[in-house]
Protein backbone atom coordinates (compact mmCIF):
# COMPACT_ATOMS: atom_id res chain seq x y z
CA UNK A 1 0.00 0.00 0.00
CA UNK A 2 1.62 3.29 -1.03
CA UNK A 3 1.17 6.41 1.02
CA UNK A 4 -1.34 9.10 -0.16
CA UNK A 5 -0.07 13.08 -0.30
CA UNK A 6 -2.25 15.63 -0.07
CA UNK A 7 -1.65 19.09 0.03
CA UNK A 8 -2.25 21.19 2.42
CA UNK A 9 -4.96 24.04 2.74
CA UNK A 10 -3.79 27.58 2.35
CA UNK A 11 -5.39 30.59 4.70
CA UNK A 12 -5.67 34.23 4.19
CA UNK A 13 -5.90 36.87 6.29
CA UNK A 14 -7.62 40.01 4.28
CA UNK A 15 -8.01 43.16 5.60
CA UNK A 16 -5.66 42.96 8.29
CA UNK A 17 -4.95 46.59 9.96
CA UNK A 18 -1.47 47.10 10.23
CA UNK A 19 0.05 47.39 13.70
CA UNK A 20 -0.02 51.30 13.14
CA UNK A 21 -3.23 52.12 12.73
CA UNK A 22 -4.53 50.55 16.01
CA UNK A 23 -7.88 50.06 13.84
CA UNK A 24 -10.13 47.03 15.31
CA UNK A 25 -11.98 46.45 12.59
CA UNK A 26 -11.82 43.28 12.64
CA UNK A 27 -9.88 40.08 10.58
CA UNK A 28 -11.79 38.11 7.68
CA UNK A 29 -10.50 35.05 7.28
CA UNK A 30 -11.05 33.31 3.53
CA UNK A 31 -9.85 29.00 3.10
CA UNK A 32 -9.66 28.27 -0.22
CA UNK A 33 -10.66 24.50 -1.24
CA UNK A 34 -8.22 22.27 -1.08
CA UNK A 35 -6.54 21.50 -4.78
CA UNK A 36 -7.58 18.02 -5.94
CA UNK A 37 -5.03 15.41 -4.98
CA UNK A 38 -4.47 11.46 -5.49
CA UNK A 39 -6.07 9.25 -8.70
CA UNK A 40 -8.33 10.18 -10.49
CA UNK A 41 -10.39 7.61 -9.16
CA UNK A 42 -10.77 8.79 -5.94
CA UNK A 43 -13.52 7.89 -4.44
CA UNK A 44 -16.38 10.11 -3.57
CA UNK A 45 -15.89 9.70 0.25
CA UNK A 46 -12.35 10.65 0.15
CA UNK A 47 -13.31 13.91 -1.54
CA UNK A 48 -15.97 14.72 1.15
CA UNK A 49 -13.18 13.73 4.21
CA UNK A 50 -11.14 16.47 2.21
CA UNK A 51 -13.84 18.81 2.48
CA UNK A 52 -14.87 18.41 5.59
CA UNK A 53 -11.56 18.42 7.05
CA UNK A 54 -11.85 22.43 5.05
CA UNK A 55 -14.66 22.61 6.86
CA UNK A 56 -13.85 22.08 10.13
CA UNK A 57 -10.36 24.08 9.36
CA UNK A 58 -12.13 27.28 8.35
CA UNK A 59 -14.92 27.13 11.66
CA UNK A 60 -11.60 26.53 13.73
CA UNK A 61 -10.09 29.81 12.12
CA UNK A 62 -12.85 31.90 12.12
CA UNK A 63 -13.67 31.12 15.85
CA UNK A 64 -9.80 31.70 16.83
CA UNK A 65 -10.03 35.35 14.79
CA UNK A 66 -13.90 36.40 16.72
CA UNK A 67 -11.93 35.64 19.48
CA UNK A 68 -8.66 38.06 18.65
CA UNK A 69 -11.44 40.53 17.22
CA UNK A 70 -12.77 40.38 20.92
CA UNK A 71 -9.74 41.25 22.94
CA UNK A 72 -8.60 37.97 23.71
CA UNK A 73 -5.20 37.48 23.23
CA UNK A 74 -4.19 34.63 24.72
CA UNK A 75 -4.02 31.84 22.15
CA UNK A 76 -1.92 34.38 20.33
CA UNK A 77 0.01 35.14 23.08
CA UNK A 78 0.82 31.82 23.93
CA UNK A 79 1.93 31.23 20.31
CA UNK A 80 4.14 34.05 20.79
CA UNK A 81 5.67 32.79 23.71
CA UNK A 82 6.60 29.18 22.33
CA UNK A 83 8.16 31.01 19.28
CA UNK A 84 10.72 32.62 21.29
CA UNK A 85 11.31 29.56 23.46
CA UNK A 86 12.02 27.27 20.33
CA UNK A 87 14.29 30.44 18.93
CA UNK A 88 15.69 30.69 22.01
CA UNK A 89 16.63 26.69 22.12
CA UNK A 90 17.71 26.97 17.96
CA UNK A 91 20.27 29.21 19.19
CA UNK A 92 21.41 28.14 21.84
CA UNK A 93 22.08 24.77 20.28
CA UNK A 94 23.51 26.16 17.14
CA UNK A 95 25.71 28.40 19.22
CA UNK A 96 27.34 25.44 21.29
CA UNK A 97 27.85 23.66 17.88
CA UNK A 98 29.84 26.31 16.65
CA UNK A 99 31.52 26.58 19.73
CA UNK A 100 33.13 22.55 19.43
CA UNK A 101 34.40 23.23 15.99
CA UNK A 102 37.65 22.96 14.73
CA UNK A 103 37.57 24.11 11.32
CA UNK A 104 36.74 28.17 10.91
CA UNK A 105 34.50 27.48 7.91
CA UNK A 106 32.18 25.01 10.45
CA UNK A 107 32.18 27.67 12.84
CA UNK A 108 31.32 30.48 11.08
CA UNK A 109 28.72 28.49 9.18
CA UNK A 110 26.80 27.27 12.50
CA UNK A 111 27.04 31.05 14.43
CA UNK A 112 25.63 32.23 11.30
CA UNK A 113 23.04 29.83 11.45
CA UNK A 114 22.38 30.57 15.16
CA UNK A 115 22.26 34.56 14.50
CA UNK A 116 19.54 33.78 11.37
CA UNK A 117 17.46 32.37 14.19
Amino acid sequence: MRPRFSSAGMVELVDAPDSKSGARNGVGVQVPLPAPSGSPQQSAKDRKVDLNQASALARELQRQVDAVNGGNMTRAEGMLVAQAHTRDELFNNLARRAHGQEHLLQYETHFRLALKV
